[in-house]
């Protein structure tokens, strides 16, 4: 009896195992619909990412490599040693670039795979590859990812895959930047052409002409497309989705307005110039702030924080997404 119980125990305990090894190796796949990330951060290289109350970023001090944080800045945590971009988070995973060419690139070899698209649990943990090459912006709707695909003879075009790895499938030979969705369709510039804005419908697959500019940083935010105008001196402007009326927010003949950030009815902005400041406003143009002088990069917006580096530099600064405009440098121990 007693060597019955011992095998029976032995069986349940190698049973267990195998029903943990199943659901760790069986992908949970999302809600139709949902979003990784920001359209305004994952046109700002999507350094940080919300997601259930956590924020996971690039830590510029660790040579940009995967950390999270609670949305109040505590309790910070390195989760890998992937050097990353274009982060996403939704259900159990995280998505991101990896680039691990690094100044301790030699180490980085020996971890596998230096290049990327990569989904890992939200832990960081359990990595696997979901393209292994050079990729551009990805971005995370329901339970596919579009992003940026690189090769050798051909450059950036357009992909997607799934989040499980299948049904990989080359969408156009245009380096379209996907970062902005809404209604079903990405909103994106035809590098190909005139720099004008196109669609691309994401369910009958169908690229379509929307709007004539020359245009940088797409973002469609329902009631209004916003994007930086090169023909009018890198002015930040938007269009209304009814009217078709264009207005200037940021008039570039002042100082080019070279990246933005929308969230949540503000827009943080960088101009270059003379005097280059990262400045704050309504989504209307209404109430500018002066946040900070410099040439500023990767401005990233959370529900608490907006974060950004002075050029060149990897400094980190945190300001009040909306209240105060008191900047102040992180310090991540």
């Amino acid at each position: 009896m007693k060597k019955f119980a011992t095998g029976l125990g032995i069986a349940l305990a190698i049973l267990g195992v195998l029903v943990i090894a199943y659901l760790n190796g069986r992908t949970h796949y999302n809600p139709e619909g949902v979003r990784g990330n920001t359209t305004g951060n994952l046109n700002n290289n999507g350094m940080f990412a919300e997601y259930d109350g956590k924020i996971y970023f690039a830590n510029p001090y660790d040579e940009n490599r995967l950390y999270v944080m609670n949305s109040d800045c505590s309790k910070i945590k390195k989760l890998n040693d992937d050097t990353v971009c274009s982060i996403n988070a939704y259900g159990n995973y995280l998505y991101y670039v990896r680039n691990n060419y690094t100044t301790t690139s030699l180490n980085s070899i020996f971890r596998g795979q230096l290049l990327g698209v990569i989904r890992c649990r939200l832990n960081g943990k359990s990595p696997k590859s979901l393209y292994e090459s050079v990729a551009g912006v990805v971005n995370l709707y329901g339970n596919t990812l579009y992003y940026q695909h690189y090769s050798n003879t051909d450059g950036l075009s357009f992909y997607k895959v799934d989040i499980d790895g299948t049904n990989e499938k080359r969408i156009s030979d245009n380096a379209s930047y996907p970062a902005s969705i809404y209604g079903g369709s990405i909103y994106y510039v035809n590098t190909e052409g005139n720099h004008s804005i196109y669609t691309y419908n994401m369910n009958t697959g169908a690229n379509n002409y929307y709007w004539e500019a020359n245009a940088y940083m797409v973002d469609m935010e329902g009631d209004y497309l916003y994007y930086i105008d090169l023909d009018a001196d890198y002015s930040l402007v938007r269009v209304s989705t009814t009217t078709g009326i264009r207005e200037v927010l940021v008039d570039g003949s002042a100082g080019h307005c070279i990246a933005y950030n929308y969230y949540n009815g503000v827009i943080f902005y960088h101009v270059e110039g003379d005097s280059p400041a990262l400045y704050r406003m309504n989504a209307d143009g209404s109430d500018v702030e002066f946040i900070r002088a410099g040439n500023i990069t990767n401005i990233s917006c959370t529900s608490q924080y907006t974060f950004f580096q002075i050029f060149n530099t990897n400094y980190l600064y945190r300001v009040p997404t909306k209240g105060s405009t008191q900047a102040e440098l992180v310090s991540i121990q």
